[in-house]
């Protein structure tokens, strides 16, 4: 083979007269004959395999050339020829890629095969998706149209879309960088497969449910671009290009840029996108049609999906905090919320990580103050989430809720909503608020009821606690009693003795209906050990003339501080009175 393929920049240069050894279409079939042609491409594919489409490359681009012209019938055929061409190539190849002993002929040949069939399968792909856009249209706007066969085709495509986009990820995964030269992949040919998708995303159903397999696909398309073919920065800005033009596509390329930093590992990709909106000036943005509502819409997706990863680039979205467009101030302080939600939160943080959650605090609540009312309100929703996240520190609380009870007498009724819910929010996860049930203490009662049950069955198993001796209550007593013997048995006068006999013995005067003399030496003995000293001298020294002839009283002829003493002493520790004492207590 002596020509090389060039991936050329628009469709008609083919025809052109090329340089040395370019290829040049020789022979442009007419739209009547196409049908034939295809069906020898059809033939040639089934006994030669993929690599038909070096003689057959013709037909194809034909039918580019006559697309407008040419029936339904042909443009599904040649398709389903390309796309087979297409998945053959991805089937034979790895072996020969893996092939030590290939020739320079085989490999142009390999790499000819290559270029010829993405460059007919994308252009085919725009062509089909650009009449399916304006069929949309008309079926839009039209009015109790029926559908017709054209129609009916142009839905099919809807399907044969994915299949399209299948074979070239299965095809671009391989390692075909080989097949160039020193493994340099020319630029016009990453271009052809990256303006197939991006045609394909400005369909405005894209976003839609039902679009979501193309959707992915082509996601995962670019992403395989991006981490072999080195379209990093052509991506980031085709990025912004196109949120420009297609606000619909904020939350597709938010899920686009998601899926390329973790699912291929190209973190770089946030930073390129968020520096190229950061240096959009505040007069720029604040323009109508300037794309800032698809800008706040793809920022504010994009930092629920991976908010950690837009930390090191939040500094270039702040910028914009001071700017003229209030739409994109809401959206970095959304960013800011979903950071300190999802990121800075908790105890665990580190010096630089507090620092950083406390700038960002602080720039919230800065524009609790904003001149425009929509951020105001917007501030109050971030703060709600935080709340109800628990993701305010304790230290913040009372600051922050002064500033809601502030905006409850806002101008604007959305900031005062936003205030009310914030403030509800605060009542209701309250840290300093004590919610206790039934149903939460049960399971803890019950616990302890059985501890407590385990204790009072280990306490009764246990042996009694030992009795103090009376002789050793008598002698810690003894000091204190001998004084009040003295002090009662000391002469006083006549009227202190009665006021002392009706203040201190009334309990005295009820022992006179005593019995016999051991209950009165039983009660002696009570009064000694509830420390009535008095009361026990006294019944004793009444006793001695009650009971004259009893044998515990006998010492008592002469009342002494001795004799009284000993005579208590015999009371208090006599065996017989410590047992009644003992049952009586």
């Amino acid at each position: 083979m002596s020509w090389d393929f060039f991936v050329p920049v628009c469709v008609g240069d083919l025809v052109k007269t090329g340089g040395i050894n370019q290829y040049v279409v020789q022979d442009v079939v007419p739209a009547k004959q196409l049908p034939s042609h295809l069906g020898k491409f059809k033939t040639a594919l089934r006994s030669q395999g993929p690599s038909c489409i070096l003689e057959h490359f013709d037909s194809g681009y034909s039918v580019l050339q006559h697309f407008n012209s040419l029936e339904l019938g042909a443009k599904e055929d040649t398709l389903e020829l390309l796309i087979q061409v297409v998945n053959g190539l991805a089937v034979s190849l790895p072996a020969v890629l893996a092939s030590t002993s290939i020739s320079g002929a085989e490999r142009k040949e390999k790499l000819n095969a290559v270029k010829m069939s993405v460059f007919l399968l994308c252009k085919l792909t725009e062509s089909l998706e650009s009449v399916s856009y304006r069929q949309n249209i008309i079926t839009a706007t039209g009015k109790g149209s029926k559908k017709g066969k054209g129609s009916e085709g142009l839905l099919q495509w809807d399907s044969e879309r994915e299949r399209v986009l299948q074979a070239l990820v299965q095809l671009l995964q391989l390692d075909i960088r080989s097949l160039w030269s020193l493994s340099l992949v020319e630029e016009e040919f990453i271009s052809c497969v990256t303006c197939c998708c991006y045609k394909l995303l400005e369909n405005p159903t894209i976003s839609h449910v039902k679009n979501k397999p193309t959707r992915d696909c082509i996601i995962h398309l670019l992403g395989v671009l991006i981490t072999k073919y080195n379209h990093l920065l052509g991506a980031s800005v085709k990025v912004i290009q196109m949120l420009q033009h297609f606000e619909q596509l904020s939350s597709v390329f938010a899920q686009a840029v998601f899926v390329w930093s973790t699912e291929y590992g190209v973190r770089a990709i946030i930073g390129e996108v968020i520096r190229e909106i950061g240096q959009r000036s505040s007069e720029e943005l604040a323009r109508e049609g300037s794309g800032v509502k698809a800008f706040a819409s793809f920022l504010s997706e994009l930092s629920g999906l991976v908010p950690e990863l837009m930390i090191p680039n939040i500094s270039v979205l702040i910028t914009h905090l001071e700017g003229e467009s209030h739409t994109m101030r809401v959206a970095v302080c959304e960013v800011l919320g979903e950071i300190l939600v999802r990121v800075l939160c908790g105890d665990g943080l580190d010096e630089s990580c507090r620092a950083d959650r406390n700038r960002f605090f602080d720039i919230l609540q800065e524009h609790l103050h904003d001149t425009h009312s929509h951020v105001r309100a917007r501030v109050l929703q971030v703060y709600t989430r935080i709340v109800n996240s628990k993701a305010l520190p304790l230290c913040r609380y009372s600051e922050v809720m002064e500033l809601a009870v502030m905006r409850l007498m806002d101008k604007s009724i959305n900031a005062v909503k936003s205030a009310i819910q914030l403030l509800a929010a605060f009542i209701a996860h309250n840290p300093y608020s004590c919610k206790l049930s039934s149903a939460d203490l049960k399971k803890p009662l019950e616990k302890e009821m059985a501890k407590l049950r385990e204790m009072k069955e280990k306490l009764e198993g246990q042996a009694p606690v030992a009795v103090i001796q009376a002789s050793e209550l008598w002698a810690a007593m003894e000091p204190e009693l001998l004084v009040t013997v003295r002090t009662t048995l000391e002469p006083t006068s006549e009227a202190e003795n009665e006021q002392e006999e009706d203040k201190e013995d009334g309990d005295v005067k009820e022992e006179k209906s005593e019995d016999d003399d051991r209950a009165t030496a039983v009660k002696i003995a009570q009064y000694l050990r509830v420390n009535k000293y008095r009361s026990a001298v006294k019944l004793c020294i009444k006793a001695r003339g009650w009971f004259p002839e009893s044998e515990m009283f006998a010492s008592l002829t002469t009342l002494t501080p001795e004799n009284l003493m000993d005579t208590l002493g015999l009371i208090f520790k006599g065996s017989v009175c410590i047992s009644s004492i003992c049952r009586r207590t």
